[in-house]
């Protein structure tokens, strides 16, 4: 990308600007996903937010395709986290990638998802399950629709893919039509918005969830982790919400039967996995 176009994106993708703006760079701003409350405080939703930090091009979430980045796409073993209940939603995305002639020449999709493996109770052989399922993928791609948020091992999921550096990404899939009531539905809660980083008093970056509207420590890892490469660095004292870097898209309204394997590709690049 030249140093002219790079500029014309980012201050397309930052400018507050209320007029429509029909160019290139302006389409990208449209695609990106809304971002609020970058930081949210440890101590509880209700404490003072400290001001939005300036963010990269990355981090704004714009869908930006990998060659205007100057940068060819690759293949990407993608991971499917979903909620069992949207099976057939999950299909509907799966069978897209199957049969459009774009989604193969974008990129070569192995699916990892579990939810066809036989069902475990105990949690430790279902984290072990899980572990080995995303073991060969590069990108955890969370497929949400109106529960997914709560599901626990759907946050599981989504904190390997943390804890592994793996790239990181989700799409609403509320808008492609339900197989009973033959309508859509409305976006379900971002599952990315329920799992943040934060850093602890020793210095390590640590894990944390959204239950009962505060930031509690992340009972299914308590480990240190790395952060993230896309993720805006947290305030001591505050955690940084994964939806903050991690891009978020809508998989019928941004044509995610052709343009997934980009979305793909992009979340592993901003990942560090070139």
């Amino acid at each position: 990308m030249t140093d002219d176009l790079r500029k014309v994106l980012i201050n397309a993708l930052t400018r507050s600007d209320p007029k429509p703006d029909n160019s290139l760079a302006g389409l990208f701003r449209d695609l990106a996903p809304r971002r609020e409350n970058p930081f949210n405080s440890l101590l509880g939703l209700l404490a003072p937010q400290p001001p939005e930090r300036p963010m990269g091009l990355l981090a704004l979430g714009a869908a930006i395709p990998s060659h205007l980045l100057g940068m060819e796409a690759k293949e990407r073993r993608v991971f499917f986290s979903f909620h069992y209940a949207d099976i057939m939603r999950v299909n509907n995305v799966r069978k897209a990638m199957e049969f459009q002639k774009e989604v193969k020449e974008a990129s070569c999709f192995y699916d990892r998802s579990v939810w066809e493996k036989v069902r475990l109770t105990n949690p430790e052989s279902l984290k072990g399950m899980i572990q080995r399922g995303m073991r060969y993928s590069s990108v955890v791609c969370v497929l949400f629709g109106s529960e997914t948020w709560a599901r626990r091992w759907v946050r599981y999921e989504i904190a390997r893919s943390v804890i592994e550096r793996k790239g990181l990404m989700a799409a609403n899939i509320n808008s492609l039509t339900h197989h009973e009531d033959r309508i859509t539905h409305a976006a379900g809660p971002n599952p990315l918005d329920y799992l943040a980083i934060g850093q602890i008093a020793d210095g390590s970056y640590r894990l944390f969830e959204l239950e009962g509207g505060r930031w509690q420590r992340y009972k299914d890892f308590s480990a240190p982790v790395s952060l993230p490469k896309y993720l805006i660095r947290p305030i001591a004292g505050h955690v940084s919400a994964l939806s903050r870097g991690a891009f978020t898209y809508d998989f019928q309204q941004q044509n995610g039967s052709k343009n997934l394997g980009g979305w793909a590709d992009l979340a592993a690049q901003a990942a560090g996995r070139f």
